[in-house]
This record gives C-alpha cells, structure tokens and sequence, in this order.
C-alpha cells in the first residue's frame, strides 16, 4: 500500500514538472491570460480583472496555444497540471 502511495506521488511531481517546463515558453502576459481561463473567468471579465480587454485576452490566448502546440482545453489541462489552479 505504502509503495502504491509512494509511485503515485512520484508520477503526480513528475507530471507537474513536465507541464512547468511545457508552459515554460509563454509569456508572463500568456501565463496570466491562460490562467484565468482556466479559472473559469470569462474573456470580458478576464480582461477587466487586468485591465485589458477582451480581444487582448482572446489574442494572447490564441498566442499561447500555438507556442504549445495544443488546443485550448490541452493548454488549459496543462495549467491544471501545473499547479495554476
């Protein structure tokens, strides 16, 4: 049991590791953007949080997605990973 616990906690850190260094490439404006959404905040209301708007979010969103190479759910599964939310 103890081992079973000890092999779970590994692979959770080394998956948490692995999406650290995968949201490595963005940007600190990518980072907090990605982090919103996967919060669940809306576009609009993300935008105003930060004081940008909309569209800013959405484009720096799009920007993020392709750095990664991954769909907005995948980069959003990725923040979850990591930690983000």
């Amino acid at each position: 049991m103890s081992e079973d616990r000890d092999m779970l906690a590994r692979r959770l850190l080394q998956d948490y590791d692995a999406a650290r260094d995968e949201l490595a490439v963005l940007t600190s404006a990518q980072r907090e953007a990605l982090t919103l959404a996967a919060k669940g905040y809306p576009y609009a209301d993300a935008g105003k949080l930060i004081g940008v708007s909309h569209t800013a979010i959405r484009s720096r969103l799009t920007q993020a997605t392709k750095r990664l190479g991954c769909t907005m759910p995948e980069a959003i599964a990725l923040a979850a990973k990591a930690g983000w939310v």
